[in-house]
């Protein structure tokens, strides 16, 4: 790609994570019908405590943001109504985390 087609790409391009504690999803379109890239962010140690998790993945959230550049990013928003499957008492560490600041 050359690096008009780059900039317009970029000018145009959404990027919407999905994050966790755990895994933070993403996907990067310029429209509804084309796909750029998408994948998951996953921590180096899944054993780390959250706070190590969630700093590790901070790094390569980063790293794709530097090289997507999107001109929005869309997050989706928890409403704290995970299933007590999940996690035992219902709301996750995002509804925690929202919740402390």
């Amino acid at each position: 790609m050359n690096n008009r087609q780059s900039s317009i790409v970029n000018s145009q391009s959404v990027l919407s994570l999905d994050p966790s504690s755990t895994v933070v999803g993403w996907s990067v379109m310029v429209s509804a019908t084309r796909l750029i890239g998408a994948g998951l962010i996953t921590p180096a140690m899944k054993s780390e405590p959250s706070y190590g998790r969630i700093c590790g993945m901070r790094h390569d959230l980063r790293d794709l943001l530097d090289e997507q550049q999107p001109a929005t990013i869309l997050i989706e928003w928890t409403r704290g109504k995970v299933g007590k499957r999940h996690h035992g008492r219902g709301a996750g560490l995002a509804v925690y985390g929202c919740g402390v600041g």
